[in-house]
């Protein structure tokens, strides 16, 4: 594979003729999402950054995350959640509850605030955006 057109075709070569036809989304597009999230180390930058937003935002300060795939918003839903004390599981297999941990902020948005139609008109990026905001209370 020498180009990135190779690879795309490659991949939609080796997809079923139905699922092609059902998708509305390019399936190298996928493959291409998962290069780039696993190259850039995207997940852990991510979970970085929302614990050392704790350190930098005042008292009262707001964090706003924008989310544009679900690995990257469940991990910010999960940290919001995590943080201002719902209790959460380790893991949805594992029925052991884990420990709070301090509480540090107050969900202002309790589902995420989602584009309108006007705007995903305007601009067709946006469809899967998610914004999700949180603000510190200690």
């Amino acid at each position: 594979i020498n180009s990135t057109k190779e690879l795309a075709n490659l991949i939609n070569d080796s997809m079923p003729s139905f699922a092609l036809k059902t998708n509305k989304i390019n399936p190298a597009t996928k493959t291409f999402q998962a290069l780039r999230i696993y190259v850039n180390d995207e997940l852990n930058v991510l979970k970085l950054a929302l614990e050392k937003s704790i350190n930098i935002l005042n008292k009262e300060g707001k964090l706003l995350v924008v989310s544009f795939q679900s690995l990257e918003d469940r991990i910010v839903k999960d940290f919001f959640n995590h943080k201002s004390g719902k209790r959460w599981r380790s893991s949805r297999h594992y029925p052991e509850l884990v420990d709070n941990g301090p509480i540090t902020f107050k969900i202002i948005t309790k589902k995420p605030i989602r584009p309108t139609e006007q705007e995903i008109n305007s601009n067709p990026r946006s469809r899967s955006a998610k914004l999700r905001v949180v603000q510190k209370i200690n």
